[in-house]
């Protein structure tokens, strides 16, 4: 066993090891003719929790500004980035925009993969290194830290690792690549939340196109619409309520009956807060 061991450690690796090769042979794998420019619509089917529905990604491909949009039954909403600020709207309707903790670098990260700034000669600004065997730490100017690693054989991205707020290690895997809209892209996406496979949210690819470009305005934060509450035009109001899994619980009343209790309310809406899927 111990000399078994020692051959494996002694293998060399077969995988490109310099990051600008690397990344290189990704472009040329996924894109073959050339760089695309425009707009991406991707729309998945998704799965999580027992929640099923469909959720819609708007990308420019010279920027990497996007704009998503989820729709599982009850639970809707969408969020996205101009280039500038991320911002979210909840199931209500009302938009916020998300500037604090550790979310305007993510959507940073989102936003230089979704538009491949590493296949550019200048990596798109960013500081990237190799970590190993296919496997590359990028760090995008204005972004955080993460961790890419590439199929040894097809050059193709396997998987994303990021380490977000309150310690939460985010793996995305791609899988099962087709080619769609001049790109060879991934038809499944798998985001695992805190090495917890109870926690996978599964984006199928259903159909994919690449139109003209669209003004930063389409990516930019909508006016918000709230569609069953709203605060009084002066004063201030105070409500009661309970944080659970990092989520507020208030409790209401609907057509004069309630307050309703806590275990009425599905389990995937409190485990399952609204998340952002990208290439």
């Amino acid at each position: 066993m111990l000399m078994f061991l020692a051959l494996a450690a002694a293998t060399p690796c077969t995988s490109e090891s310099d990051p600008g090769r690397l990344l290189d042979a990704n472009r040329t794998a996924v894109a073959a003719s050339g760089t695309p420019g425009g707009t991406l619509t991707s729309r998945y089917a998704y799965r999580s929790s027992g929640l099923e529905g469909e959720t819609t990604t708007t990308i420019d491909l010279s920027t990497g500004r996007f704009a998503n949009d989820q729709r599982t039954g009850i639970v809707n909403g969408s969020d996205g980035f101009d280039g500038r600020e991320a911002w979210l709207r909840d199931l209500s309707g009302f938009v916020k925009p998300q500037a604090g903790g550790d979310r305007h670098e993510l959507a940073v990260n989102d936003a230089y993969r979704n538009a491949n700034l590493w296949w550019r000669s200048d990596r798109g600004g960013a500081t990237i290194q190799s970590i190993g065997c296919g496997a590359i730490r990028v760090v995008p100017k204005g972004g955080k830290p993460f961790e890419a690693w590439f199929d040894p054989t097809t050059h193709l991205l396997l998987k994303i690792r990021e380490m977000r707020s309150f310690a939460n290690m985010v793996e995305i895997s791609y899988s099962d690549y087709r080619r769609r809209a001049a790109l060879l892209l991934p038809t499944r996406i798998d985001t695992i939340h805190g090495d917890d496979p109870a926690s996978r949210e599964t984006l199928t690819l259903q159909d994919a196109s690449i139109s003209p470009a669209r003004p930063a305005a389409a990516f930019a934060m909508p006016q918000g619409n709230p569609a069953d509450w709203q605060l009084p035009a002066a004063g201030r109001v105070t409500l009661p309520f309970r944080l659970l899994n990092n989520h507020i619980i208030v409790d209401v009343k609907i057509d004069g009956q309630g307050p309703f209790p806590l275990s009425s309310i599905p389990a995937a809406i409190i485990s399952s807060p609204l998340r952002r899927w990208q290439r």
